[in-house]
């Protein structure tokens, strides 16, 4: 009886000193962990990011499991603000506003315990498409004419909405103005915004993506479009009072059926990765090293959004502090000086 109980006490302390050894040296037990990855809406930008980054952290670190939800810009900055285990996209401009409490935030207790991971210098266009028998020398013209249209968006908590919805506003147009000229605002992602306006069951479309966006290649390629100017004046004001944004051109012919340059209006850098502050710092700098060890991988998601990101600037922000384990990769590699 004695020589069994020896023997227990052996076994049990011959597993703590294996678990203990493999929490100090860093063992895979010690380091497992399960993410929440909350991306942008389905067939975006954003989630194809964070899909990326969950399939390049898991190939160099098997033990890091990065599980995605479609989200939002403002939605991941308040669930990722509750959940330790989270990281997710959002944007410059959304931060801000959270860390001071403005505009989607306003009245609101300011968010400060969020930290980045990386930063994109991914400049994003706008694009107002619509059904090309439609009469529209600019956005404007939506008011002028109280024209009965049926409108896709992203759902609110995106910054494609948020965008949008400030761009409407400073033209004088409101989603309630819509609805009573008889039309109405469809909120859902871009893959069922696409297949409804194949369907004829959407007038036009108010979306945002890279310079040759897929979900506008597929749509431009099975249904004619028209691309409608900007009522500039409201671009102008967005500029003055949020930055972060200015004018661009897209080239004739690329997309099928556009045969002028367009115009568009663009926000840049728009794109931030973002974690709670109380994520383990080691877990932040093996997701930073994966991902800047394998950066011609993940930039193949964007290719010309993303052709300017280096180490040398993905850990500029300027936005919510950098985390620890962020910092740490940079200054180690010698690109935070």
């Amino acid at each position: 009886m004695k020589n069994n109980q020896k023997l227990s006490k052996i076994k049990v302390c011959l597993f703590a000193g294996i678990l203990g050894a493999m929490v100090i040296g860093g063992g895979s037990w010690a380091e497992a962990a399960k993410l929440n990855g909350l991306a942008g809406p389905t067939g975006g930008l954003y989630y194809q990011y964070m899909a990326s980054i969950a399939k390049i952290v898991h190939d160099v670190y098997p033990d890091i499991e990065i599980s995605l939800s479609p989200g939002g810009a403002v939605a991941n900055i308040v669930r990722i603000s509750k959940d330790p285990n989270a990281l997710g996209t959002s944007t410059l401009l959304q931060s801000l506003q959270a860390m001071r409490g403005t505009d989607d935030f306003e009245g609101k207790q300011p968010i400060t315990n969020l930290r980045v991971l990386l930063a994109l210098p991914d400049p994003t266009y706008l694009f107002p498409v619509f059904r090309p028998d439609i009469p529209m020398a600019n956005l404007q013209d939506i008011k002028n004419k109280k024209l009965k249209l049926r409108i896709g968006m992203i759902p609110k908590g995106a910054i494609t909405e948020w965008i949008w919805r400030k761009l409407l506003e400073f033209t004088g147009i409101t989603v309630k103005d819509i609805e009573a000229w008889g039309g109405k605002v469809s909120y859902t992602n871009f893959s069922d915004m696409v297949n409804l306006m194949k369907d004829g069951h959407l007038d036009g479309m108010l979306g945002m993506g890279m310079a040759k966006a897929g979900w506008l290649v597929d749509l431009t390629n099975s249904r004619a479009v028209q691309f409608v100017p900007f009522y500039e004046p409201a671009c102008e004001r967005f500029i003055k009072e949020y930055g972060g944004s200015g004018w661009a051109e897209i080239p004739a012919n690329n997309f099928k059926g556009q045969n002028k340059p367009f115009k568009t209006f663009q926000t840049y850098p728009t794109t931030i990765i973002i974690t709670n502050e109380a994520l383990p710092e080691e877990v932040a700098y093996k997701i930073v090293k994966a991902l800047m060890e394998n950066l011609e991988k993940f930039k193949l998601t964007n290719v010309e959004g993303l052709k300017d990101l280096s180490p040398a600037n993905a850990w500029k922000a300027g936005t919510f502090p950098l985390h620890k384990g962020a910092a740490k990769y940079f200054s180690e590699k010698g690109y935070m000086k």
